[in-house]
């Protein structure tokens, strides 16, 4: 995210899917956003969350922040849009693809939260690495099949390991 600048984010409203410890939200709050929101299926964990995100606006000021819970499933994504009453300039997650088993629910809730055909679609962005042989490929082929454009925008080194920025655009309604 660092490696778009800050006029990618400065302003903007940012989703982080998945979030854990917030990191993509409080990079995102760092480099402007007017709103971020982090949210996890693992409510226990967006405690750690808010508090990361807090520590980032005492130190920045500015911006606005919250937490919430989402589950990846369709039903729970259309509710978490209608609840929050607004589009997302930004949706964005690290580390979402693990497990090939969430591969059809992340697609699902992007489709809702960065629909195909909105006047101004949410850009997605998504951050992984291969966890083993051929696992970049084979989240490409799903993704690319269930009606994604598939777009690397960045290969990042972290410790040793390849990290694979990936920018998502949903064509299918």
């Amino acid at each position: 995210m660092d490696s778009l600048g800050r006029s990618a984010f400065e302003g903007k409203r940012v989703l982080e899917l998945g979030a854990g410890c917030a990191l993509c939200s409080v990079v995102a709050h760092s480099l402007g956003a007017a709103r971020v929101v982090a949210t996890d299926g693992n409510g226990a964990l967006l405690a750690n969350a808010a508090a990361n995100l807090e520590t980032n606006r005492l130190a920045r000021g500015g911006g606005s922040y919250a937490t919430a819970e989402l589950g990846w499933d369709t039903e729970s994504a259309r509710g978490f849009g209608a609840k929050q009453g607004e589009g997302w300039d930004w949706v964005v997650g690290s580390d979402l693809t693990y497990n090939a088993n969430a591969w059809g629910s992340l697609a699902s809730a992007l489709r809702v939260l960065a629909p195909a055909g909105a006047e101004k679609p949410a850009r997605v962005l998504l951050a992984m690495t291969d966890r083993y042989p051929g696992e970049f490929n084979s989240v490409k082929v799903f993704f690319e099949g269930a009606g994604f454009r598939w777009q690397e925008v960045g290969l990042e080194d972290v410790g040793g390991a390849p990290v694979h920025i990936v920018a998502l655009t949903n064509t299918r309604r």
